[in-house]
């Protein structure tokens, strides 16, 4: 479950070996993302005199001549071209319109339709390639078969050294960036700040967040085997290194990136912080600020957090495009005055909702402010989700309604929602799809930490046989998750409010009694950056009618550990044990958060007695 406020990853270094960091330079560099071809691309070339311009200046300076905003551009220093990429044919075709002919210093403008990668040599069709031979090969060596005489032949002659050497391109680590991030935090731009890796071309950023949970794949078999080893109890077979080459110890899926109508304005909340610069003006924005909003005209003083002075504190937008619906809340210092608390919401009112409905002074892509909130909080630090803090309606409606996968739910101001709806869908998709739900036979899936439901019940509309218990310790989370079930007509689904490791067991029975042995039951968990409790891994661990789970994680270092003990038998483990051991399966990463440091990954479990009766051998095998 990712944060949305937060707009640069907190987690700390996961470990990659200087070994491990080398091949996959090799190894995953330029793997092409879902998302990747998608768009209408065309090539920009203006001759010598374009190579002088880098990307910023190039992207000024053709905002000059067009009004059309594209959705990305690469151009890399000192070539005379750049690659553009449009959401649409018509911003292709207006584009071309506006720029082709067009003088850049003394060199004419030439647009073109950009050559497919698959029509060319290129160092990542070279890797792709290879990779594709060698698992073939390991497939057929591990059945027993051998490469044909045509295969040998074509290994011999492709020029692989040679084009590796030419095209040798090695892409930044995760890692890596986030510590320099962490040591430039004061000298950093806006754009560095908010946006990181927009400066690398979008398949690229797939292919980094890709091998960011590789290596945390790496790190929690590794962790898994030592951990075994620490307690003295014997590791299971999947982690073991002879069968799981590089510590990995589960396939990795392709990635999942972004389409490109979620790449750009993709935030569907933004928390922004009022406060001064070192020169004393006041600013409202990412910690590196934008001037001039409306609030901060006005005579109320920005909040000193740590004097206790003053009332301006934080601003949180939510919005939704597919009602055209804006909530946002205020958050302040409460004024001990209660003619200046009253002077304070009316100008609230004013300025950002304004008198006239059919006239709205403040307005998002002609999206107006359609519910706005007070919020009272008297500490130190700045946050919104805290419950203790008053909250006060000052206008409209107390939630708005997001649309996912088809479905509308109510988004109150402090409830949790994926910030960016292009790539929630096909990360809920794909955690949906690995769960291997079933109409053919009587299913339950548990939506544990299921928070308003959306999980849950996206996968009880595509499966209305399936039976989807949501399980969550706050209340007012499961009304809300009540409440989006009925008004998405879907009966298949219930929710419990409860601690999981209490209710986990007496759900399943409830609900099936003695005919719960013949089902199939699943769990899926999307937690917190925390990750789950060790009390939740337990009941996970210990509840052996829950034959297959998916997790869902924006935390490689939370979800490291919680697969580790997961994982992991007893120190006390008896001889049956072994069979109910969760396995990983299969892992894959998941952008959620276009050019920012940000990944999701989702990693799915099943039963190590399941595996061997599957497969007739046991995982080692």
């Amino acid at each position: 479950m990712a944060d949305e406020g937060d707009v640069e990853m907190e987690s700390e270094e996961i470990g990659e070996t200087a070994d491990e960091c080398d091949a996959d330079a090799i190894d995953d560099a330029d793997q092409p993302s879902e998302a990747e071809g998608q768009a209408l691309r065309i090539h920009l070339s203006a001759g010598t005199d374009l190579r002088s311009l880098n990307q910023r200046r190039l992207e000024a300076w053709l905002r000059k001549l067009t009004s059309v905003e594209w959705a990305q551009m690469s151009k890399r220093p000192s070539k005379g071209y750049a690659f553009v990429e449009f959401h649409t044919q018509a911003d292709l075709d207006q584009f071309k319109r506006d720029v082709d002919g067009q003088t850049c210093k003394s060199s004419t403008v030439h647009v073109a339709a950009a050559t497919s990668r698959s029509q060319g040599v290129t160092a990542s069709r070279i890797r792709r390639q290879e990779q594709e031979r060698g698992d073939k090969r390991r497939r057929d060596d591990d059945e027993g078969e051998r490469p044909s005489a045509a295969e040998d032949a074509e290994d011999v002659e492709r020029p692989a050294k040679n084009l590796r050497s030419r095209f040798q391109i090695t892409l930044p680590l995760l890692i890596d960036l986030l510590k320099k991030a962490r040591n430039e935090r004061n000298g950093a731009t806006l754009n560095e700040k908010v946006s990181p890796l927009f400066k690398w071309s979008y398949p690229d950023q797939v292919t980094m967040k890709a091998q960011y949970v590789k290596t945390c794949v790496r790190q929690f078999t590794r962790g898994t085997f030592r951990h075994c080893e620490n307690v003295g109890v014997a590791a299971p077979q999947w982690c073991v290194p002879d069968n799981a080459p590089a510590w990995i110890g589960c396939p990795l899926a392709e990635p999942i990136g972004c389409p490109p109508e979620g790449r750009r304005g993709y935030r569907n909340k933004c928390e922004f912080t009022i406060s001064r610069t070192p020169e004393g003006d006041s600013e409202v924005g990412f910690v590196l600020t934008s001037r001039g909003n409306k609030l901060l005209d006005n005579p109320f003083p920005i909040c000193e957090r740590t004097q206790g002075t003053g009332v301006w504190r934080l601003l949180m937008v939510r919005m939704s495009k597919a009602t055209q619906e804006m909530l946002v809340v205020v958050q302040v210092l409460r004024p001990a005055d209660e003619a200046a608390l009253s002077s304070l919401k009316s100008q609230l009112v004013a300025s950002l909702v304004g008198q006239d409905p059919s006239r709205r002074p403040l307005l998002y892509d002609d999206i107006p402010v359609t519910s706005l909130f007070l919020q009272y909080r008297s500490a130190v630090s700045d946050a919104t989700d805290s419950p203790t803090d008053q909250m006060e309606r000052l206008y409209g409606k107390d939630h708005i309604l997001m649309g996912l996968l088809g479905l509308r739910f109510r988004v109150a101001p402090l409830a949790f929602f994926q910030t960016n709806t292009v790539s929630c869908e096909l990360l809920y998709q794909r955690a949906i799809d690995w769960l291997c739900l079933s109409d053919d036979k009587p299913t339950i899936l548990l939506d544990v930490c299921c928070g308003t439901g959306t999980i849950g019940l996206c996968a009880a509309k595509q499966h209305p046989s399936v039976r989807v218990v949501g399980i969550e310790s706050n209340e007012e989370a499961v009304q809300n998750a009540i409440q989006n079930a009925q008004a998405n007509g879907i009966s298949n689904a219930r929710f419990v409010a409860g601690k999981a490791e209490d209710v986990i067991g007496q759900v399943i029975e409830q609900m099936g009694g003695d005919a719960v042995e013949g089902m199939d039951v699943c769990a899926v968990v999307d937690p917190p950056r925390a990750g789950l409790h060790s009390t939740v891994l337990n009941a996970l661990k210990g509840c052996q009618r829950v034959r297959r789970l998916v997790y869902v994680s924006c935390n490689p270092e939370s979800l490291n550990s919680n697969v580790i003990e997961l994982c992991s038998p007893s120190t006390s483990a008896g001889k049956g044990e072994e069979g109910s051991l969760w396995v990983p399966t299969k892992a894959c990463a998941v952008d959620m958060f276009p050019h920012t440091m940000h990944v999701e990954a989702v990693v799915a479990f099943e039963r190590l007695a399941d595996m061997t009766t599957k497969t007739g051998t046991t995982h080692e095998n």
